[in-house]
């Protein structure tokens, strides 16, 4: 619900930050020179925005995912260093979370499908 909230299809989930424009190769003319200038000033600002942009969302689904993620057994306290990890200053690394998240729900192994199974009927 959060990623569309967003406008973010599920499958950006491991979309990396946007990359920063190449410089324009050397121009021959003064009015080519401009143009190029011009060109790689808008580049730049658009790359900005868009980075800034992708900080600012990343960020939110972190803060927003984490507080559904149960920490509890031996692992509990190694768990909450790599969430923890996940933050830098003001921003956070939300999609990384999930990922992270998600390798601990992986029910596609047969043994782990199995484990499970005896674990919910031997409840």
């Amino acid at each position: 619900m959060l990623l569309n909230a967003f406008d973010i299809p599920l499958e950006q989930l491991n979309q990396e930050p946007p990359v920063a424009p190449v410089r324009s190769q050397s121009v021959t003319r003064s009015m080519d020179s401009e143009a190029a200038l011009a060109e790689t000033a808008a580049a730049q600002l658009k790359y900005e925005s868009d980075l800034d942009r992708w900080q600012r969302v990343n960020t939110a689904v972190y803060w927003h995912v984490v507080p559904s993620v149960v920490l509890t057994g031996v692992h509990e306290r190694a768990d909450q260093a790599v969430i923890d990890s996940l933050v830098k200053g003001h921003r956070a690394h939300g999609r990384a979370l999930i990922r992270w998240a998600l390798t601990h729900v992986d029910m596609s192994e047969l043994d782990t499908q199995s484990k499970l199974f005896i674990a919910v009927t031997g409840a």
